[in-house]
């Protein structure tokens, strides 16, 4: 299988993980793999960490700096016009030039089609979500099958950052995607049935390949004097960690400790005076997935637009065995932390008292909690047992279209995942 990964070591993303689990485990079950990503990736929100998998074959292709090109327009455009108050609010540079998203300067198509003579099925890793019109590219001309794996949804909220035009223009481009793919794997069950309310002709194609965890990971040993609040990932827009920070204060105990890993958050900073806070910034993930075992607490937090996704970490965190915090909306996230984790504290509005209410409560009972991993868990998303599960799709895919002479990797399945 030929897979389009624009997030492949060291190139660090919280897909990192899910592309180097495929790449490395499929082999077992009978699939070779070669990656196809980026050389010197130019997304300044990426971090870079670790190496690739010596096992797997890695083939990288340039990017062109587009990114900070249609950024540096944009601003000079602003500039320029902010004195005639006509400063525009949207980034049209980036709408025109760079959709569906700036990624499309990455150069993946003509190596592309020279490597999928080898393989027999064209993967896409989205986002970034130029890498579906690749792929499409790559199976149309060289006859190939293509699975595209939304890891989020495409043209789902929107609306808050992109023009009318632009998401008329995406909603376009994701149905002629969804059509034309002929397997397109999503990641919750949530993300599912938006699809197949969205496409119902292209139903039986759509199928859920959650993100897993490798390994159980073995509770670490905790400071017994301090209760420690882990976080690991991202906080931005309504991924907004003030919340909690001024429950933790109204607690007011000076055994909470507050530990970050992730990019720097300056709301951090604004609560240091009066809380223990520590920032570690990006780690690897051996390094993050350690503090995590050292946690009396971990906090998940998701931004309220997207309460279809799961996150990455979500899985990471139940494969600790600890109580979890999440604080979010509605919808398969919080759900999954209900299920699967045996201390389950869920928060759905950002009211401090709320958030206060659920850390006292496992406050209270701590330091007398032992780690617990939910046996269904460990049954249900162990990431060596879904990708034999994915290989053996794979296989009737390719068998199905010889059987049926598919010659434009349009068959549709019948056959879910999960």
């Amino acid at each position: 299988m030929l897979m389009l990964c624009y997030h492949y070591p060291p190139v660090h993303s919280a897909a990192t993980a899910r592309h180097v689990a495929f790449s490395t485990l499929l082999p077992e079950f009978g699939w070779r793999c070669t990656i196809l990503t980026v050389r010197n990736a130019k997304d300044p929100w990426v971090a870079r960490l670790g190496t690739a998998p010596e096992s797997v074959h890695v083939v990288r292709t340039s990017e062109w700096a587009l990114t900070a090109l249609l950024d540096f327009l944009q601003g000079a455009t602003r500039r320029a016009l902010r004195p005639v108050h006509l400063a525009p609010t949207s980034n049209y540079y980036r709408e025109i030039f760079g959709f569906p998203d700036p990624q499309i300067a990455w150069l993946t198509t003509a190596r592309g089609i020279c490597l999928a003579r080898e393989h027999q099925v064209i993967y896409a890793s989205c986002p970034p979500f130029s890498s579906a019109l690749s792929a499409l590219a790559i199976g149309a001309i060289c006859r190939k099958p293509v699975v595209l794996d939304f890891r989020d949804a495409w043209s789902y909220d929107l609306a808050r950052d992109f023009s009318l035009g632009y998401r008329r223009r995406i909603a376009r481009l994701e149905r002629l995607a969804v059509r034309r793919c002929a397997r397109l794997m999503v990641t919750s069950e949530g993300a599912r049935r938006l699809y197949q309310e969205r496409y119902p002709a292209c139903r039986q194609k759509i199928l859920v390949v959650p993100n897993g965890y490798d390994e159980l990971a073995q509770a670490g040993r905790p400071d017994a004097g301090r209760f420690r609040i882990v976080h690991v990932g991202t906080f931005y827009g309504t991924r907004d960690p003030r919340p909690l920070l001024r429950a933790l204060v109204e607690i007011g105990d000076s055994r909470l400790e507050f530990v970050h890993v992730g990019p720097h958050c300056e709301d951090l900073d604004a609560f240091s005076s009066v809380l223990s806070i520590r920032q570690f910034g990006v780690l690897p993930r051996e390094r993050a997935l350690a503090i995590t075992q050292t946690a009396s607490l971990l906090y998940l937090r998701q931004g309220t637009s997207n309460s279809i996704a799961i996150a990455a970490k979500t899985y990471e965190y139940l494969a600790t065995g600890l109580p979890v915090l999440f604080h979010g909306p509605e919808g398969d996230n919080a759900a999954m932390i209900r299920r699967y984790c045996v201390r389950p504290e869920v928060v759905v509005s950002d009211a401090p008292i709320d958030l206060e209410r659920a850390v006292r409560s496992v406050l209270g009972i701590w330091p007398d909690i032992a780690p617990t991993i939910h046996p269904d868990f460990v049954r249900n998303f162990d990431r060596r047992h879904l990708v034999g599960r994915l290989a053996a799709l794979l296989t009737r895919l390719v068998e199905t279209r010889a059987g049926e002479g598919d010659q434009d990797g349009l068959g549709c399945g019948t056959d879910p995942l999960y």
